[in-house]
């Protein structure tokens, strides 16, 4: 059934190698991954992305990694916030998380014998430049809430370290 070796696939960058000069290293040892996406969740759950061929992506690497990938929303369930006549939405990359690739393993590359990989970058969702928006920014700022909260119980409450 898998006819080519795992180990000579790539399936996650860890957030350390996020820097543009390793990222270009690591996808050009990975000759099979064919794309980058960046990739954000809406308020429903709805998965959005923007797929952007690796040859274009290296060459305007450090572009997309600091202001991320513009969509116009269309596909993002994000109501009362973005709507049609008023739908600019960026990807903003989300660093502090481990990247992953997606393998196509229907549609094998010819030159390396691998399935075709897409780099999945998890990304914030940003509408007109200045509201992050979508599930990724609820999460990160529920954990940071709560880290919040459990720091000041515990100031509060010393004896529950014993």
């Amino acid at each position: 059934m898998l006819d080519f070796n795992l180990n000579e696939m790539l399936f996650s960058i860890p957030k350390e190698s996020h820097k543009p000069s390793e990222l270009k290293k690591i996808l050009k040892a990975h000759p099979e991954i064919k794309f980058v996406s960046f990739s954000g969740l809406d308020i429903a759950g709805n998965d959005t992305d923007e797929r952007i061929p690796v040859k274009l992506f290296i060459s305007d690497m450090k572009s997309m990694l600091s202001h991320g990938v513009q969509t116009d929303g269309s596909s993002v369930n994000l109501p009362k916030i973005a709507e049609l006549n008023n739908a600019k939405v960026d990807m903003i990359p989300d660093f502090d998380v481990n990247w992953y690739v997606d393998y196509n393993f229907a549609n094998i590359d010819a030159k390396t014998g691998l399935p075709a990989g897409t780099l999945r970058i998890p990304s914030f969702l940003v509408h007109n430049e200045s509201s992050y928006v979508g599930s990724r920014t609820i999460l990160r700022d529920a954990v940071e809430k709560f880290k919040k909260d459990v720091k000041e119980l515990i100031a509060d409450h010393p004896y529950v370290i014993e």
